[in-house]
């Protein structure tokens, strides 16, 4: 048992040693020195485009036609015109805008007058007098009848002379047709009154109807009164707003020096409102456009490559770094496809400021080249 153990032990010691110098023969030896310095380059062409510095939208007066207007990447001055509106279309409407307040204003009028109370007789007035006169034709007719029955009654109770049998008995035939008369004009005043009670409250409801309805109609007068006078202070202040044009001589200037981007109007055409003036102004900066996925390539402050068109290589720095639409870009650069990108893919842009490397009068707004990147 110890000699197995003992050759054991030989025999892993000798294949220790070989396995050592195998290892020496097939591992590279390599020797450690100082660190060197070296540069990871980046390059890239593009599309870029000179913009200005800020951009301020304009909203065209509404309802005016179009007698001139600044052509793009034309320079205007503070106090110059952007836009001429011609000035007899804008008489034109001045006077039809006046002539429509007034008929408002007439309307208003009107519904005033119709607000108020109508003068008018109530049909009770004339009822009532003809009551009264019925009540008083039967206090007559009662007053009649009762002095006949009291003539009557007085006659019958009266003792006969001897020898005028006659006489009493046709005085007394008299005396109960009267009797018989005052009765008979009782019971027709009677009826009359009783017309005339009818009739005075049916004059009463009528004329409750009457005041009722004319309530109705003098609120809706009110109420059509007020919507007139809405539509009057709205026709005044359109009104306004015209004579305001006037004032400017029918023209829009710029408030500071600019250049005209975008123009949204042709001269003769009557705008709505909707149609947009753009004007860059601060400078000119350019603006790169790359793909989406070389975002992470950029960084502020890396140097940029600028070569117009026909104009030398000059050299900038990136001072800020965004994304956008096709669209997007397309609407301020007038490129749907600089940097490789099509209309509505993301796309990657920067801004790079030309001013300390500009000549006089070497770049203009939206002049394009090639851009170079290269760090």
């Amino acid at each position: 048992m110890i000699r197995i153990i003992a050759g054991f032990l030989i025999i892993m010691a000798a294949g220790g040693v070989i396995s050592r110098a195998a290892a020496s023969m097939l591992v590279a030896q390599v020797g450690v020195e100082k660190v060197g310095r070296g540069k990871l380059s980046y390059s890239y062409d593009g599309n870029g485009t000179v913009v200005t510095v800020q951009q301020d939208q304009l909203f065209l007066w509404p309802e005016q036609q179009v007698e001139w207007v600044a052509d793009p990447g034309s320079a205007v001055k503070a106090g110059e015109r952007l836009v001429q509106f011609r000035k007899e279309y804008l008489q034109q409407s001045i006077d039809k805008k006046q002539a429509e307040l007034n008929q408002l204003e007439l309307q208003v009028s009107q519904q005033q007058v119709s607000a108020r109370e109508p003068a008018r007789v109530p049909a009770t007035t004339g009822a009532g007098q003809t009551l009264s006169e019925a009540q008083l034709g039967l206090q007559t007719a009662q007053q009649k009848a009762a002095e006949a029955e009291a003539a009557y009654n007085q006659f019958i109770n009266s003792p006969v002379p001897d020898g005028e049998e006659d006489d009493v008995a046709a005085k007394k035939q008299e005396l109960e047709a009267a009797l018989q008369e005052a009765n008979a004009e009782v019971q027709t005043a009677q009826q009359a009154v009783n017309q005339a009670q009818n009739a005075y409250e049916l004059a009463r409801q009528e004329d409750a109807a009457q005041n009722t309805n004319a309530a109705n109609a003098a609120q809706a007068a009110l109420l059509g009164a007020e919507a007139a006078q809405v539509q009057v202070e709205q026709a005044r202040k359109e009104l306004e707003r015209l004579l305001s044009y006037q004032a400017a001589d029918g023209k829009i200037c710029a408030v500071s020096d600019c250049t005209v981007l975008q123009v949204g109007v042709q001269a003769g055409a009557v705008t709505t409102g909707s149609e947009i003036f753009v004007t860059g102004s601060g400078g000119f900066q350019l603006k790169g456009m790359v793909k989406a996925e070389d975002k992470e390539k950029l960084k502020v402050g890396a140097e940029v490559g600028v070569q117009l068109v026909a104009g030398k290589k000059k050299t900038v720095k990136i001072e800020s770094i965004g994304m956008e639409t096709g669209e997007t870009a397309g609407a301020g650069s007038g490129d749907n496809t600089a940097g490789g990108g099509r209309c509505g893919r993301p796309r990657c842009f920067f801004y790079a400021d030309i001013l300390a490397s500009a000549a006089s009068g070497e770049y203009k707004c939206g002049r394009r080249g090639t851009v170079y990147l290269e760090y």
